[in-house]
């Protein structure tokens, strides 16, 4: 995650070579963790402050929460294992949401286009359960797709291997193929009609 930061600070300009930056970073990744938007915004000029060296070097209670709450999960026997893939993901994509974000505001403060942007009221951090459940929809979309795509690419490969055959039957693989297309043409348009009447027939709201 700190890494990650650092590469995020990078793509806006900053080198990241001194203390105050260093301190930086490590207040980053503790803002985003932090769920209360007075929290956040506190902390968010804390960090700031820090860069002209007034205040001291930010903690890390935000990690340190984040941990204990993710903690009674990972500590189920067997569920824990798994689970602990799926915080990770949700630790680090946090992470990376508030990098950015971070960078974003310090960009326009250093160019005098803002003086402080404050947080959304409204946290949207996900809980542990809701993470698990963003992760799983993530990894059976790259599953089938790989499974789809495992299946498909071979027999794209023979076919096409087959219709250069020489004579009738090179034809006829041709022919069949071209069948085929067609067919799932006039299949999927035929989906796409249905879904388009379902949508139309749908109530307002």
């Amino acid at each position: 995650s700190l890494r990650a930061i650092c590469r995020i600070g990078h793509s806006y300009g900053y080198p990241l070579e001194g203390e105050a930056d260093r301190e930086f970073v490590a207040g980053v990744l503790d803002l985003a963790n932090a769920d209360d938007p007075a929290e956040r915004q506190a902390e968010c000029e804390a960090i700031f402050r820090g860069l002209d060296g007034d205040g001291p070097p930010p903690g890390v209670e935000g990690v340190e929460k984040a941990v204990a709450d993710d903690l009674p999960l990972e500590a189920l026997p067997f569920v824990g294992d798994v689970s602990s893939i799926f915080l990770d993901y949700a630790f680090v994509r946090r992470v990376d949401v508030a990098a950015r974000r971070v960078f974003q505001e310090r960009w326009l403060r250093d160019r005098g286009k803002v003086e402080s942007i404050p947080p959304d009221p409204i946290s949207h951090r996900r809980s542990s359960l809701e993470g698990v459940v963003n992760v799983a929809g993530e990894l059976a979309y790259t599953g089938s797709y790989a499974v789809g795509f495992g299946v498909t690419f071979p027999a794209m490969l023979i076919g096409t291997g087959l219709t250069r055959l020489p004579g009738s039957a090179g034809a006829g693989f041709r022919d069949g193929a071209e069948a085929a297309a067609r067919d799932a043409a006039r299949s999927a348009e035929s989906f796409r009609s249905g879904a388009r009447d379902v949508l139309a027939s749908a109530p307002a709201g």
